[in-house]
């Protein structure tokens, strides 16, 4: 099979996506199977690699010379100079820098010109101008690189035909809703929702991960699922329902269960996924596991695009101290599973 190509969006050049960039490049493993596409500023990451200490710079050289030659796009007028370079400040200029640069990497995928997308953090408050549709990059791609066509979902709590699925070794984790307020929740959630969340769920784990006959676990709404509908009702009303239809997918389904068990080591080890029905439901214990360094992937588009599970780092921006294991098990899930992909479709 021919080598895949992998573009990299920089995120907000005020965050750690340059450093974590550079870092992992510097891995010849990382590099050694595929071509690499960045997009973002020569300036920025060669600025960048200068924060580095002493040593720092001679073990990262290799990863800043991976960057510049494969760098295939800059800022408006080919620059962003020193003044703007601004580490642990977001501001709108580098969050409209970190939108040309997802916005150009989905195009660049769209004219069949790379296979998978991986994106570094953004600032979600730079990075969508007041009053967009938008909580997320998750949500942005669903209505940009879905297969149905744009604004074909519910853009604002990301409740479409796609799904955020944490991942760190084998505990995988999708969750119903994504960036809501938590007043939000009860009213975004309804049958049919969690099913189809609950399909692209099942959809991914058996084609993307490879999994057969999963064992999948519905997380509960309410402390001890509801507890017979003496905490609430929702378990009853909505999540059973939801679960049942769920069962005639296949696989294995469990729940509704709760919350606060659910992420016990037995339980880690017994299922192939859990669904969760809200962010800090599922990411607490998530990013407590990964140790922030899992992985977000976009599951139920034709595009395969992931992302370290950790945010911009701004308390860490051009310090040098950014840990870039996420965004290194980023690049290498995503050549996971398009090459799997690939091979279940029978395409070179």
């Amino acid at each position: 099979m021919r080598f895949l190509t992998i573009a990299i969006s920089s995120g907000d050049y005020n965050g750690i996506g340059p450093e974590v960039i550079i870092k992992s490049l510097s891995n010849p493993k990382i590099r050694e199977d595929c071509n690499i596409a960045i997009f973002g500023s020569k300036e920025i990451f060669q600025l960048t690699f200068e924060r580095f200490n002493a040593a720092q710079q001679s073990q990262f050289t290799s990863g800043l010379t991976a960057v510049l030659k494969n760098l295939i796009s800059s800022t408006p007028a080919n620059i962003v100079n020193e003044t703007d370079f601004k580490p642990g400040l977001p501001t709108r200029e580098s969050g409209n820098t970190a939108y040309r640069y997802l916005s150009e990497a989905v195009e660049f995928w769209k004219s069949e010109s790379c296979d998978c997308i991986v994106t570094a953090p953004i600032t979600k408050w730079t990075f969508f101008p007041p009053g967009s549709p938008y909580s997320g990059q998750t949500e942005w791609l669903a209505d940009n690189a879905g297969s149905d066509g744009p604004h074909g979902r519910d853009t604002k709590n990301g409740t479409g035909r796609s799904i955020m699925i944490m991942v760190m070794n084998s505990l995988r984790v999708g969750l119903v809703t994504t960036h809501l307020s938590v007043r939000d929740i009860p009213e975004n959630l309804s049958v049919d929702i969690i099913y189809k969340k609950g399909e692209l769920f099942y959809n991914s784990l058996t084609v993307d991960f490879g999994v057969e006959n999963p064992k999948i676990a519905v997380c509960g709404l309410n402390p001890h699922s509801g507890e017979n509908g003496t905490i609430g009702d929702e378990e009853k009303k909505i999540i059973e329902p939801a679960v049942e239809e769920l069962k005639k997918l296949g696989g294995q389904w469990s729940g509704p269960m709760s919350a606060d068990t659910l992420f016990t080591k037995r339980n880690r080890e017994k299922f192939d996924g859990i669904l969760t029905l809200y962010h800090d439901q599922g990411l607490i214990p998530f990013k407590m596991y990964s140790d922030l360094k899992g992985v977000n992937f976009t599951a139920g588009l034709p595009l395969v695009r992931t992302s370290p599970d950790h945010g911009v780092a701004m308390d860490l921006a051009g310090k040098g101290l950014a840990d870039h294991c996420g965004f290194t098990e980023a690049l290498q899930l995503a050549k996971k599973i398009t090459i799997r992909r690939k091979e279940n479709s029978g395409s070179n």
